[in-house]
C-alpha cells in the first residue's frame, strides 16, 4: 500500500474534536508538519496552519474550507467502514503521528478514536 503522506519528519494530524491552544502549539513543537482528517482542516486554517494534506470523506468539511485547499492536497475517501481518524492512520508513513482534536465533545467519537487505536496498533507499529 502507497500511503499519501511519507514523511521522515514526525506529522502532526488534527482533528474536528476539541484542540486547546496550548496542545496544538506542543504538538507542532514536536511535529511542525500537519495533516487534517476532514473537518480537522478547518481548525488547523483557523490556527493559521498550512496543511500537508487533508484525508478523508470530506462530509465535516464545509464547501468554503474545502476551497481553502489547493486540490493536490486534498484526498477524499468515500469509504463509510472507518473513521477519519483511521483513514489518515493507514495513509500515513511517518516515525511518530502526533494526534489532537480526536477527543471532546462526543462521547462517541472519543470511543471510535481509542478503538482505532488498539484495533490498528500492530499495522501503526508495523509501519515504522
Amino acid at each position: 500500500m502507497t500511503s499519501i503522506v511519507h514523511s521522515f519528519d514526525p506529522i502532526t494530524l488534527i482533528g474536528c474534536g476539541e484542540v486547546g491552544p496550548k496542545d496544538l502549539d506542543l504538538a507542532l513543537r514536536i511535529a511542525p508538519r500537519c495533516v487534517a482528517a476532514d473537518g480537522g482542516a478547518s481548525v488547523a486554517l483557523a490556527a493559521g496552519i498550512d496543511l500537508d494534506a487533508v484525508i478523508g470523506d470530506f462530509d465535516s468539511l464545509d464547501a468554503d474550507v474545502l476551497a481553502q485547499i489547493p486540490v493536490h492536497r486534498r484526498h477524499h475517501i468515500s469509504e463509510q467502514n472507518s473513521t477519519d481518524f483511521d483513514k489518515c492512520l493507514r495513509n500515513i508513513t511517518a516515525p511518530v503521528v502526533v494526534a489532537v482534536g480526536f477527543s471532546g465533545g462526543r462521547l462517541d467519537h472519543q470511543m471510535a478514536a481509542m478503538h482505532t487505536l488498539v484495533a490498528c496498533a500492530d499495522y501503526v507499529l508495523g509501519r515504522l
